[in-house]
């Protein structure tokens, strides 16, 4: 999909890339582009989807549901 930033952030995010690309076309460096939207791991924010939800049930409470609940993530 070709970059289309609208924003600082997201301009900021496609700079990188473009960036990091240019390092491989000049010296050869090997790298990986990866555009994650939720890593999972050790010390991950407790607020994250993941960890929330997974300490929401160790703790026996109820699992947030933001909005209406129909929401769709792309993962």
């Amino acid at each position: 999909t070709p970059y289309d930033p609208r924003s600082p952030y997201s301009a900021s995010k496609a700079s990188s890339d473009f960036l990091v690309r240019a390092y491989f076309h000049t010296y050869g460096l090997p790298v990986v582009i990866s555009n994650c939207s939720n890593n999972y791991g050790p010390h991950q924010f407790p607020e994250k989807l993941i960890p929330l939800v997974i300490n929401q049930i160790k703790a026996q409470k109820p699992i947030p549901v933001y909005g209406d609940g129909q929401n769709v993530r792309d993962w």
